[in-house]
Formats: C-alpha cells, structure tokens, sequence
C-alpha cells in the first residue's frame, strides 16, 4: 500500500498543482515500476495505490525504486510541498474477488503503511524474514506495533531511522533471481480521508511521535462530565473533578486515544445522543456516569458505551465513604481499561498506581481550584491560586496541585491579572522545576514550565519546545500540549512540524479554543499559505476578537497578499485594542527566532504599509 503524505493539506494549499503532480507520479513513476517489477496494479484510489506480487524481493525493490525515483526518500524533498510517498509491504494470504483483492493480508499492509514516515517503506516481520541477506537495505526494528483492527501486534520495520527505536539495521546483500513466496505480497495504499495522518514534513521523529502517528488505529475515548446529582449545587465541582482527573489518567495509557477536556466539558448539561457525540469527537467509546454525595458518603454510577453500536460495554455502581475517593476512582478506571482490552505497559500501571495525594482535604482544596480555574476571569483565578496554596499548605507533597498552580500564574500574567508579571513568572517557573524534580513522569509540569518560556518577559523557544516534547513524550494524547508545540515551533524556523502538531491537537481535542486556529493560522504564514493563513486567522478572531495576535498577523497577511484597504482595518482594529501599529512597536513584541521567518513576517507589515514609527 502507498499513499501521498499530506495530501489533503497539499490540495488546499495548491489543488490544481497537487493533482497535475500527483497524476505525474502516478504515469511516470508508480505505474512503470510496478510494471518493471512484475507487479500488478489492483487499483487506484484518489491518492492511494494498491498493488500485489508473486515475488516478495520484487515487492520491496519496487517500493524502494519508487521513493528513489521520486525523490521522496530525501528529507529535503518532503519539506519543500512536494509529493511524498509512504509505503506499506506485507506477506500474507489474500482473497481475490474479481480484479480486486482483500483481506487480513491487505489490512496488515495497509496498517504499515500508516506507520510508515513520508518518504520511507515499512514492512512486516514476515517480509523482513523472506528477504533476509539477499537486499542491500538497512531495516530499522519498530517493535510490536498496535494497530487499528487487527487483534495481534505487527512487528514493523523501516529503511529510515528512527530517534528512539532499536537499530536493528541488518545488512542484505542484493541477488538477482526471485523468490517466490507461498503467499502473495502485497504493496497497499488507502484513500487518505479514511484515516488520520498528521505527517507532512520528513524528518528523524522521536517514539513519542511514532506513537502520535499509530494512534489513529487505537480505539478513541471520550469521557463526558459526570452528572453531579447532589443536592447542593456547590458540589459540582467535585463531580467535575472526578471526570477531569479520569481523563488525565486514561490520557497516560498508550494504547488509547482520550479526546481532551474542552471538547468533552462542552456536552456539560446536555442531552446524550452518545451517537452524534461520538460522530462529532470522532470517539468509537463514550464514558458517562453520575456523582452524588450525602455526608461522607460517596456514591458514583459509571458506564461505558460503544457509539457504533449504542451497546452498553460495561456499568457498574460504587458506593464509599469519602475518605476511600482515591480507591473508587482506580476502581472505575481500571475497569474501563479491561472492559476496552488495553494492556498496560510496566510504567503505565505504576504510574496509574499512584495517587496524587493521600489527603482528601487536599484533594478536595485541589478540586476546588481546578473549578475556579476554569470559569477563567480575575476573581476565580486568584480564588484558585488560593486554593492550589491550600492544597499545598495540607500536603507540601502534592505536586500535581504545584505544577497547576504554576500554570494559573501564567494564566494570570498572560490575562493581566497580576500587578508584577515578572515576579508571578519567576515563581511560576520555580514551582514548576519544583515539580519536574519531584516527578519527571508529569507532563502538566513540563507544561508549565514551557508556558513561563512562552512569555514575552522570559520567552525562550529552545527551553519551551524541549519541554513540550517531553510533555507529550510522556502522553502522546496531550492536545494543549501538541498545540503549544507549533504555536512555538514557527518562531524558531520550523512551521512544516508545527503544522503536523496543530493537526494533531485538532485531533485530540475537536471541540479546541479559538488559539488553536492562530497557532494554525501562523505555520501557514510561515510555509507562504496566506490565503489558507487568512482563513485560520479569521475562524480564531470569530471565537476571539480581542486576542490581538490574530489582527498582527492579518495586517502581515494581507501585505503579502497585496491587500491594504484589509490591512488597514485590522490596524484599526488594533487601535481599538490598544496597540499602536507601527515597525518599532512590533519589533519590540516580536518573538521571531527564526531570521528568515522574522523577515517575512516584516515583509509583509512592510507591504500593508507600516509606518516605521
């Protein structure tokens, strides 16, 4: 299997382009090599090719001649736009109907292909064992990988390296004659709008985006908020909490895809068509269930349903003093997991073991900030700093409520809710390398302590993206996280990876803030798709008008689009909104990192007519 990496984002940016390219490749590289190696094309399918052979060595020359020919296997070619491949092999039995072909053999192929990175071909095990010393290619192991629909691991390898996995990497020297193999094997591609591929870039990735890339073939999870049916209305957020915390910790399990907070939050209050909420979250599972508390007893009602189906997967009841909270919630979280047959690797189970804290009345102090945080205005940030305090006041320990209170200073600096923000940023930062030396395993750590680096007082985007990445290496499901990342990545140079990331915070968390669309928005400036750009930067004024970012980058935007009567209002808008729209005003906010990436966006002020002063 074979399919265009990127497509859909290359048929925005350029669909007539795109397409000519892509029916280039096709007559002029796809189809004559397959041809030469005795192949036999089964189908195309919009971007997608599906082939078979009767020898495996000609399945793996014929792929590896296409990335040759097509200049996919330099890293160079796939960041500059163009058409780049992946490639999936596997040897198997398949089940021929027609001129068409299907089967377990096809599916495996085509999960390789996923797997594969642009530019590069990934094969199966039993692939790797027929070729064996007779090709001069380097293999790459990428272990047991879990996959989409097919109920045992494929063991997976590659012709690029990639950071983090083992360097197998045997010799084969090439031969000439064929092997024929028992089965039949097949080269498959799939249509890329059936399944989610973030890629667009070629570059040496870590395991953590290994994994990011596997993870449209896990089973997806939404966890909505839990109904607080207690009679006192104060009590909600204790049900909020609960919900909250089993997404964070159904987040940490590898072989689930959990949809991000905001998004499930929305549905607070709603009716449940888990239908349309699984269609809109795009999640196979839905978590449900409702919270009541009498005096110091605890009473929660959990279930799991398959959105597909409308089956009911597992349900149970829990009835506890409040005192065992922390006992309770493992309970409903490892039944989830069980009920969706994931296995935990060694350090996911410690890390589930742990409790955030054995005191409930710091964990109930710690409930309430995280309630008052999230109403995001001045008075309930400073009544969660408060509460974070208290927390820590009870268990000096607790060092998921330092991290978060770490955060909530940031969110008070970048809000204006601080009458000294160096002061609130210096202690944000040492909370969170306080909390980072208590527990490297917590990615709201990391988290917090890139957001200090984000700011404009402290801004340092080497120290935040290496925070980031370790956020999200230790939980590929983190969406802010992703998120972050690009809307960092393009001020140091590197907005094709920061468009990958966007992507896949999008993902994650469909229901996203309006700063997504900027983050968005901003890695197409930078990759030169003002058009697309412009788009992303209006969707994010919708949500946020007052977010001055978004009217920066417009006024840049319409210069390169030559556009100044649109630039000229957005540099009303932002007069409106304070800022005084001149060259030395923006150079003194400007956090470009990047020279190539700081002239264009100065480039552009300077088209739309900028006075230097």
């Amino acid at each position: 299997m074979a399919d265009v990496a990127g497509y859909s984002r290359l048929m925005e940016a350029d669909e007539q382009g795109t397409y000519l390219a892509l029916q280039r490749h096709l007559d002029e590289v796809i189809k004559p090599r397959i041809d030469r190696h005795s192949g036999r094309l089964i189908k195309l399918m919009g971007d997608g090719v599906l082939a078979e052979f009767a020898s495996v060595v000609d399945a793996v020359n014929c792929a590896i001649a296409i990335q040759d020919s097509a200049g996919t296997s330099r890293p160079e070619a796939a960041s500059k736009g163009s058409i780049s491949w992946r490639i999936g092999i596997h040897l198997g039995d398949v089940i021929a109907e027609g001129e068409d072909i299907h089967g377990d053999g096809v599916n495996v192929a085509a999960r390789l292909e996923g797997l594969a990175q642009p530019g590069a071909v990934c094969i199966s095990r039993q692939v790797l064992d027929q070729i064996i010393n007779r090709m001069d290619v380097d293999w790459h192991d990428l272990g047991e990988c879990e996959v989409k629909n097919i109920s045992r691991p494929v063991h997976a390898f590659s012709n690029v390296s990639v950071k983090g996995a083992s360097a197998r990497a045997p010799i084969f020297a090439t031969v000439d004659y064929k092997l024929f193999a028992w089965g039949l094997v097949v080269a498959v591609a799939v249509v890329g709008s059936l399944y989610w591929k973030p890629w667009a870039g070629f570059a040496p990735v870590n395991q953590a985006e290994v994994s990011v890339r596997q993870a449209a073939m896990l089973p997806s999870l939404a966890v909505l908020p839990f109904e607080s049916l207690s009679d006192d209305a104060d009590q909600d957020y204790l049900a909020d909490g609960i919900t909250d915390d089993l997404i964070t910790d159904l987040a940490k399990v590898s072989g689930l895809v959990v949809i991000a907070r905001n998004s499930t939050f929305a549905f607070k209050g709603a009716s449940a068509d888990l239908t349309a909420i699984g269609e809109e979250l795009n999640a196979r599972y839905v978590v449900l269930g409702s919270l009541r508390q009498s005096g110091s007893r605890i009473r929660i009602n959990a279930q799991l349903v398959d959105t597909e189906t409308g089956t009911n997967i597992w349900a149970d009841r829990y009835d506890r003093e409040t005192s065992d909270i922390f006992a309770l919630q493992d309970d409903v979280r490892s039944q989830i997991v069980s009920a969706l047959k994931v296995k935990l690797t060694p350090e996911e189970a410690r890390q589930l073991s742990q409790s955030m804290t054995d005191s409930t009345e710091a964990y109930d102090a710690y409930l309430r900030a995280r309630q008052q945080e999230s109403f995001f205005t001045r008075d309930s940030t400073r009544l969660a700093i408060r509460y974070y305090h208290q927390a820590l006041e009870i268990d000096p320990n607790f060092v998921t409520a330092k991290a978060r209170l770490a955060t909530a200073y940031t969110i008070a600096v970048e809000s204006g809710w601080t009458e000294d923000p160096q002061i609130s940023l210096e202690l944000a930062r040492s909370l969170a390398k306080e909390a980072i030396a208590q527990d490297g395993k917590l990615p709201l750590a990391y988290w917090a302590l890139a957001r200090v680096y984000t700011r404009k007082e402290f801004f340092d985007g080497e120290k935040a993206i290496e925070n980031l990445r370790r956020a999200i290496e230790i939980d590929p499901n983190y969406a802010d996280g992703h998120a972050m990342l690009a809307n960092t990545l393009h001020f140091v140079g590197k907005a094709e990876e920061g468009l990958s990331h966007i992507e896949t915070a999008m993902r994650l968390n469909p229901r996203f803030p309006f700063w997504y669309y900027f983050a968005l928005g901003a890695n197409q400036f930078h990759l030169t798709r003002f058009e697309a750009a412009e788009a992303s930067f209006l969707k994010s004024i919708d949500r946020n008008p007052r977010w001055r970012a978004n009217h920066l980058y417009l006024v840049s935007t319409y210069g390169h689009l030559e556009r100044p009567e649109d630039a000229e209002w957005e540099m009303d808008e932002l007069r409106a909104l304070g800022f005084d729209p001149t060259m030395a005003n923006w150079q003194a906010i400007d956090k470009h990192q990047d020279p190539a990436y700081r002239e264009r966006f100065f480039e552009g002020l300077r088209k739309a007519g900028i006075p230097e002063s």
